[in-house]
């Protein structure tokens, strides 16, 4: 399946639009999670002075690949990490395209064009991402001259 946020796919003409494809799916960070990283965050803070805190690294257990830096007041917002929830949207946003191109797959679908995404915020913590696109079915490629 060609999934493509333009309204053709180069080398390729459209035989037939079949209709415009939509799919949606929300989700929500648990507020728990906030609350117990507030939390671990205040006496982490609490306790900085004590003991010294273990790392993984000096018994030989790899650090996870580093992340982006987490947001503050001063950071451009490119170079920010809202902890938690990019990873939620990230998520969201790839199960509601794979419900788009399986629900463009049943109808015979060879391609999605003009596929965009919309992020709600429903209540705090909760979002809904809507994805939607054109579904067609393209003629094959044509074969290319050689050069002589």
């Amino acid at each position: 399946m060609i999934v493509t946020n333009t309204d053709t796919v180069p080398g390729r003409k459209v035989r037939e639009v079949l209709g415009i494809v939509q799919s949606n799916v929300e989700g929500a960070r648990a507020v728990s999670d906030d609350l117990l990283k507030s939390l671990k965050r205040v006496f982490s803070n609490a306790l900085s002075f004590g003991p010294r805190i273990v790392t993984g690294r000096e018994f030989g257990i790899p650090e996870p690949a580093p992340r982006p830096k987490v947001c503050d007041k001063n950071a451009p917002a490119a170079d920010c990490y809202v902890d938690g929830y990019a990873d939620l949207l990230f998520d969201l946003r790839e199960k509601a395209l794979k419900k788009l191109i399986k629900k463009a797959e049943r109808i015979g679908a060879d391609a999605l064009l003009k596929v965009t995404f919309d992020v709600t915020v429903i209540v705090p913590l909760a979002f809904e991402v809507y994805v939607c696109g054109t579904a067609v079915k393209l003629l094959p490629p044509r074969p290319r001259r050689k050069k002589q």
